[in-house]
């Protein structure tokens, strides 16, 4: 007995967290001196970097929706583990005391 069954919000937090300041601190690529250039591969080179940014830029999307989910589901799993701990205190008083 007395073992703790569940997850460690602070931690849980954290390390949702630290994935999403990871994520949102990548910079977009810029290479604007380049636009001006009519040399194939540094126009290629440009439509590239156009890509990484809009690939970037979902990326940056999803993770925010993501660590948004893992939060809730974080705090949905807290909830569930206080409301299981209150009916099983009330079970073991209610075993206890027939």
């Amino acid at each position: 007995m007395g073992y703790k069954v569940g997850i460690d919000k602070e931690t849980w937090d954290s390390v949702v967290g630290s994935q999403e300041a990871v994520v949102s601190g990548i910079k977009p690529l810029s290479a604007k001196e380049l636009d001006k250039t009519n040399l194939q591969r540094f126009e290629n080179l440009v439509g590239l970097e156009t890509k990484f940014n809009s690939v970037l830029g979902s990326l940056k999307t999803y993770t925010q929706s993501s660590t948004a989910k893992m939060r809730n589901a974080g705090n949905i799993i807290v909830q569930e583990d206080n409301n299981q701990a209150k009916a099983i205190q009330g079970n073991a008083q209610s075993i206890r005391f027939k």
